[in-house]
């Protein structure tokens, strides 16, 4: 039976589509998404051409911002907001292996398993967007967060 994934990969769609021509070059994610038993059901999100363009077209902006700041790596720490279940913390963390990646979001009811696949993914906060005090502010000062890009 074929899935949503496998639809996609076969489709034209992928071979004109930058993103999603990204997606397939990044053999981790790839490989993850098609054997990784914790990932089945992304497999199956009937959406996932567009939850996939959107994350690599928000990591390519994200790769733009680190470059106008001349980082190209070293020790970054993500914030995931409005995570959902997380396609754009696990792109990051398969493009960034080293980096820290916390993720936020209101719904409290999401199966988040999946997010072992990528050891990078470190916590996952529910209604914690307070920028003033709270979890958000904290980890900035402990991470030396000097920008915002968006």
């Amino acid at each position: 039976m074929w899935t949503a994934l496998d639809h996609m990969l076969a489709g034209n769609t992928v071979k004109t589509n930058e993103h999603l021509q990204r997606f397939l070059k990044s053999e981790r994610l790839l490989n993850a998404l098609i054997n990784d038993p914790l990932l089945e059901s992304w497999k199956h999100i009937k959406k996932i051409k567009k939850e996939l363009t959107e994350a690599y077209a928000a990591l390519a902006a994200i790769e733009k911002c680190l470059a106008s700041m001349g980082i190209e790596s070293g020790q970054l720490v993500f914030f995931d907001f409005c995570a959902g279940k997380g396609l754009l913390s696990m792109v990051l963390a398969s493009k960034y292996p080293g980096a820290e990646i916390h993720m936020f979001d209101n719904c409290d009811k999401l199966n988040l398993d999946h997010l072992k696949v990528m050891s990078s993914i470190l916590s996952f906060y529910f209604n914690h967007l307070s920028f003033k005090t709270g979890t958000v502010s904290q980890k900035c000062k402990l991470s030396s967060c000097g920008s915002l890009c968006g």
